[in-house]
């Protein structure tokens, strides 16, 4: 006689109150929160395996169009919320003429409006801000003022 093939499979995701059915397989969901849900598949004898998946949820990259880096404790800094969460982002500012007067891979200090320690004039600089990981380069321009 032919083998019997079939399982009996439950399914489980986790945390459970993110979900409307969290015994189906299939699932539609409104992130709004970083989380790793799991998955577990438990059959006949109780054998059981795991899965994971994690969603992160990207915060918008809202650029400041000036700042003042003149030493008064108030905005001394081009602080750029968000960009902690794209890996590998790049940030390059230009003066007018085309020439490179900041760049930095990831973000870990902000620009503090110098070129090699030296204050840059009060001016309008341009900026390219490649988040990668699919996203289209951020562009426009960052006035320092004093």
């Amino acid at each position: 006689p032919p083998a019997n093939d079939s399982v009996n499979l439950r399914l489980q995701w986790s945390p459970a109150a993110d979900f409307s059915n969290p015994g189906r397989l299939t699932q539609t969901l409104v992130a709004m929160r970083d989380q790793t849900y799991t998955l577990t598949a438990i059959g006949d004898g109780d054998c059981s395996a795991t899965d994971f998946m994690t969603v992160k949820i990207l915060k918008p990259v809202n650029v400041p169009n000036a700042f003042s880096p003149n030493g008064d404790g108030i905005n001394d800094r081009w602080e750029i919320p968000n960009l902690l969460d794209y890996p590998g982002v790049t940030v390059e500012v230009f003066n007018r003429y085309g020439q490179k007067v900041f760049s930095s891979n990831g973000y870990p200090r902000p620009w503090e409006g110098t070129l090699n320690g030296s204050p840059l004039p009060v001016a309008t600089y341009y900026y390219v801000i490649n988040l990668k990981n699919g996203f289209p380069p951020v562009t426009g321009s960052v006035t320092i003022i004093r």
